[in-house]
C-alpha cells in the first residue's frame, strides 16, 4: 500500500520506523513527532535544488532519494536524549542537514 505525504509517496509503515515520539519545539512546547514534516522539508530542499516548484510532480528517482534521506534522518534520531528530554527541532534540523550533505 502506498500513502501520499505532501507530494512524496512512501510505502506503508515508513512513517513508523522510529522510536521518536515527541519533539521539543523552539518555543519550549513538546509535540508529537511528525515524520511528514521532515519529509516535506527535505522535499522542498530537493525542489529548490532542481527547480521544480511545489506542487508540480517530481521524478520518481528524486522521490526515492527524498524517501531515503528522510529514512536516514528518522533512523538516526533517538527517542530522547541521554537526560530523558525529547529530541529538539534544532537537533532534527542538524541531522537533516547532515544527511543532505552526505
Amino acid at each position: 500500500m502506498v500513502t501520499e505525504d505532501r507530494g512524496v509517496e512512501f510505502t506503508s509503515g515508513a512513517q513508523h520506523d522510529t522510536d521518536v515520539i515527541s519533539v521539543r519545539k523552539r518555543d519550549g512546547r513538546t509535540v508529537s513527532f511528525d515524520r511528514g514534516r521532515i519529509a516535506h522539508a527535505i522535499e522542498m530542499a530537493y525542489r529548490a535544488e532542481i527547480g521544480v516548484p511545489y506542487p508540480d510532480p517530481i521524478a520518481s528517482q528524486v522521490a526515492g532519494r527524498i524517501d531515503a534521506v528522510t529514512r536516514a534522518v528518522v533512523q538516526s534520531l533517538p527517542s530522547s536524549t541521554a537526560d530523558g528530554d525529547p529530541a529538539t527541532v534544532e537537533e532534527i534540523q542538524d541531522e537533516v542537514e547532515r544527511q543532505l550533505m552526505a
